[in-house]
């Protein structure tokens, strides 16, 4: 009993000891109490410890997104050469683009502007203009000028309006079915609510009128239309009651009588005073007489001589400048302008093309330097001005007014004249966007998003404005009469544009 007794303890002893020894080990792995880390030290030195970072989340935007890290501004200029696209041969400093519709030419002057990186932004306080950095853009081309009646014209005679592969989902939707096709001053407009009588005013000065079937396709041919001057004589012996839609005409007798198309057309005096017309086979006429600062009242017989007439107004009272071919296309939406670009083969320029075209690669203020040389003996007792850009006038005038206004790359009027859309979706600042970055920077963005303005306008009387770095912003929807656009080309569309 003795020695097994004492065999019995020994593998007691041998058992309590290797409990022990499994409980310490269980301690320092479970780290109670923080014993291990205390003893081993923390997590960071066991690399099975780690711990895991959260997945990233999508940055916030707008005021609420965090302002990237941008380096202090440095004046010597990158080394380009890892990027910049190598080509065969030299490209030619300038291109013309030219299209012709039905007999209508028009072109567009295009000047290089190098690939390379040049100074964009300035660190002025003025949030939406910084930073000051070096941006790198490819070569492109940009107008030597504003968009013009005369360019734009061209777009709304090959019936840009109407063809859906120029315009984007919104701005298609926006213009379809609309009123107008162009501006207020040169293009499409309805003059009935049936739709079924237009008028085309060109900056030539001339106007065309045209009947269309309710479904848009053309109007009937041999259609009597009169061409009134509102206010004329012609009243002494015709009358129209638009409510009514009833024509009148006083006989010899000295009576008034219903009239309908058919005795219209044949009444001798509307003839002899050249105010009675008659469509073309397009249901189409001309008029090239039509006097200016005049308003005219449009009857006409859409649907047949013995149905009941319509009728709309025609006003040439705009001053003969603002439609004129030379003079910027205003008032168009930034869809419209987007489409009219695309219609080119080209496109709106990125912020980043057009503040480069204007400002060069030496971060100047103005197109010619950094001083805007206000003098007001440019006119002598009125606001003050400048020799080298239509600023602070309050009057827009014809592209190319000011040479000497020139850019580095030689483009004009990008400083005053009219402001000029952008491709850009317009965000605060830069420093805001994550996307702002890499070769030709823009920001793309949603179809109602707010865009970008560059440049000022002869309406703008604040030097700040007229900087070159400064920024802008408008409603894509909205029309301004010293707002207008340029249009931009890559590379290779700007050769297949000019048949290069």
């Amino acid at each position: 009993m003795t020695g097994n007794s004492g065999g019995v303890g020994k593998l007691l002893a041998v058992a309590v000891l290797l409990i022990i020894a499994v409980g310490a080990l269980a301690v320092l792995n479970m780290d109670l109490l923080g014993l291990k880390t205390r003893l081993l030290g923390g997590p960071e030195d066991d690399p099975s410890r780690v711990p895991v970072p959260p997945p990233p989340k999508d940055p916030p935007k707008g005021d609420n997104a965090p302002l990237n890290v941008v380096p202090e501004f440095v004046a010597t200029p990158p080394d380009d050469r890892d990027w910049l696209t190598r080509r065969e041969r030299p490209l030619p400093p300038k291109l013309t683009v030219s299209r012709n519709v039905g007999g209508y030419k028009a072109e567009i002057e295009l000047v290089l502007v190098p690939g390379g990186s040049f100074i964009m932004g300035e660190d002025d306080g003025v949030e939406s203009n910084q930073p000051k950095r070096w941006v790198k853009c490819d070569d492109f081309y940009i107008a030597r000028t504003e968009m013009t009646n005369e360019q734009y014209f061209a777009f709304i005679l090959d019936n840009g309006y109407t063809r859906s592969q120029f315009w984007t989902q919104a701005g298609y939707e926006f213009v379809r079915g609309n009123s107008m096709a162009g501006t207020e001053l040169i293009g499409w407009g309805a003059l009935d609510e049936a739709r079924q009588v237009w008028a085309l005013l060109a900056p030539q000065g001339d106007v065309t009128v045209e009947l269309r079937a309710p479904d848009g396709s053309p109007g009937r041919a041999g259609a009597p239309i009169l061409v009134l001057p509102v206010g004329g004589t012609w009243g002494d012996y015709f009358q129209y009651d638009q409510v009514g839609r009833q024509a009148r005409i006083k006989g010899h007798n000295g009576q008034w009588a219903d009239s309908n198309g058919d005795e219209v057309s044949r009444f001798a005096m509307l003839k002899s005073d050249g105010l009675l017309h008659t469509t073309d086979f397009a249901g189409r006429i001309r008029l090239d007489s039509l006097q200016n600062n005049r308003r005219y009242m449009i009857v006409t017989w859409p649907n047949g001589n013995l149905d009941a007439p319509t009728s709309g107004i025609v006003s040439r009272s705009e001053a003969v400048r603002l439609r004129g071919p030379k003079m910027p296309v205003v008032s168009v939406t930034w869809f419209e302008a987007d489409a009219c670009a695309r219609w080119w083969g080209g496109q709106l320029p990125y912020e980043s093309w057009w503040e480069k075209a204007a400002r060069g690669t030496d971060g100047r203020i103005f197109p010619w330097g950094n001083d805007l040389e206000l003098n007001a003996e440019l006119y002598p007792n009125g606001p003050k001005t400048t020799r080298f850009g239509n600023f602070n006038r309050g009057e827009v005038l014809e592209v190319g007014s000011f040479p000497a206004g020139i850019s580095p790359f030689g483009a004009l009027d990008m400083m005053g004249n009219v402001s000029e859309w952008v491709y850009d979706t317009y965000t605060a600042s830069a420093l805001r966007e994550p996307r702002f970055g890499g070769i030709n920077p823009h920001i793309g963005g949603g179809p109602r998003e707010t865009r970008g303005e560059r440049g000022s306008s002869t309406k703008d009387d604040d030097p700040q404005t007229a900087k070159l770095h400064n920024r802008r912003r408008g409603d894509p929807f909205g029309f301004n009469r010293f707002r207008g656009m340029r249009i931009a080309f890559t590379v290779e569309a700007a050769l297949k544009a000019a048949g290069g």
